[in-house]
């Protein structure tokens, strides 16, 4: 008995590895399941492509659009500084004691000449440097003659000053001469109607 229950035993076995063996896919599934793997994996890598291609641009319009905000902002911060101190330096001055100079211009702040054109003489009398094309006229030594006194050069906004001389002319025009004392040139310079 016992060569008949192994020969069961032997077949129940080699029966089972048989139906095991067979649980696979057929042939028609196994070429079903590669090509849908196959086009899976075709499919993925695409996608990632097409995101690292949309993300490079993106990133630099971002980068962009920072860059843009940084300069509007910062020309923004500057323009309400420059008003800031604007305000700032028209308030403190006292309209009440605001020069006689004002109605004559602007000065221009290029040359030293100009930054302190405005000089008052012990007498009371108001002289100011003469431009041409708002550059500085400058006199021929040779036209110069005495020395009429010390004194300062004031700006336009009277706060800063500087020493100088004036000295008369022989010019009908121009009939003064300012020298700063910084500087060897001789400047033109007018009466002006306080």
């Amino acid at each position: 008995m016992s060569t008949v229950d192994d020969r069961r035993t032997d077949s129940l076995e080699s029966q089972l590895a048989d139906a095991y063996d067979r649980m696979g896919p057929s042939a028609d599934a196994e070429r079903r399941m590669l090509s849908a793997l196959v086009a899976a994996q075709q499919r993925a890598p695409k996608r990632r492509v097409k995101a690292l291609h949309l993300v490079m641009p993106l990133a630099a319009c971002l980068v962009l659009l920072a860059g843009v905000g940084v300069l509007a902002l910062n020309g923004a911060l500057s323009a309400s500084l420059d008003e800031t101190l604007g305000a700032a330096s028209g308030t403190a001055a006292d309209p009440s004691s605001a020069s006689e100079f004002s109605a004559i211009g602007d000065a221009l702040e290029s040359d030293f000449d100009l930054r302190f054109p405005f000089v008052t003489l012990s007498s009371g009398e108001h002289l100011r440097v003469a431009l041409s094309d708002e550059a500085p006229l400058t006199a021929d030594p040779a036209h110069v003659g005495d020395e009429l006194e010390r004194t300062v050069a004031t700006g336009p906004d009277e706060a800063s000053s500087v020493p100088c001389t004036v000295f008369a002319t022989s010019d009908p025009d121009h009939p003064f001469a300012i020298r700063y004392d910084d500087d060897t040139t001789f400047y033109l310079a007018d009466r002006v109607e306080a």
